[in-house]
């Protein structure tokens, strides 16, 4: 009986410890004749006092860490199992925080009804496609609109499988919109080894300290522009600088 050639402990260049990509890594594992590959960076804990790990992620690499290995899993389906988690260890003043990390964010591309799975390739789905233009005419036609086409889509956001428009809090609906914000500018940063410009314009309103303190401290690399109407906002801030505008001027 043959077994499966498996590795459940997989660090990426995050942890400051491993070198090359991700993708490497997935690409030696199928060279290698494995089966099944797990990633487990080092959980990124939010210190306290402010000390920044020398062997994990920082806390805003964490959003970018699940993108890039679910991409890769997607990739390279059929080829290889890819497994995401973390390596976790026991910290009892910061398991409140880990709890919190449960929240599991997911993501559903939607398209017209006729196609049942958008991820298919475009010959698959063009005969889909073909059946909803051809049932939709006459309703088209009665409303002078397209009915069919890429502005019909959408991305469904849920949160621990509940959708995140309908159940989710304000300041859960901030988090996720924030977190694929900052997922798109670390993938873009690891294609173009150059960071975006980031501006988040009164993202601070309706989130708790926790994820204000984050925001303010955690986001690495690149230049960040932060706007806020409410000064208290600014007393969680440890580094960077404060401008103030009044009138539209700078003072």
């Amino acid at each position: 009986m043959a077994f499966p050639i498996t590795n459940y402990h997989t660090h990426t260049a995050r942890c400051k410890h491993a070198r090359g990509t991700d993708r490497d890594y997935v690409q030696q594992a199928v060279d290698s004749g494995y089966q099944v590959l797990g990633f487990t960076d080092h959980v990124a804990w939010p210190f306290s006092d402010g000390f920044v790990s020398p062997v994990r992620m920082d806390a805003s690499q964490m959003p970018e860490y699940a993108a890039s290995i679910l991409k890769r899993k997607e990739e390279y389906a059929g080829r290889l199992s890819i497994h995401l988690g973390a390596e976790c260890e026991y910290f009892p003043d910061y398991l409140p925080w880990l709890k919190e990390q449960q929240e599991a964010l997911g993501l559903e591309y939607q398209t017209v009804s006729t196609v049942a799975d958008p991820l298919k390739t475009p010959r698959e789905i063009l005969s889909h496609l073909l059946d909803h233009q051809q049932s939709h005419r006459q309703a088209e036609l009665d409303s002078r609109q397209c009915l069919s086409g890429p502005h019909k889509d959408d991305l469904l956001v849920d949160i621990n499988g509940l959708s995140a428009k309908t159940y989710g809090s304000q300041g859960q609906t901030r988090t996720a919109a924030l977190s694929l914000k900052l997922a798109q500018r670390e993938i873009f940063q690891a294609e173009t080894e150059e960071w975006p410009v980031l501006l988040l314009d009164d993202v601070l309103s309706e989130l708790d300290s926790r994820r204000q303190a984050f925001i303010l401290n955690r986001i690495r690399g690149g230049q960040v522009f932060i706007t806020c109407c409410e000064e208290e906002k600014l007393e969680g801030l440890e580094g960077g600088k404060a401008f103030h505008v009044q009138g539209g001027s700078l003072i």
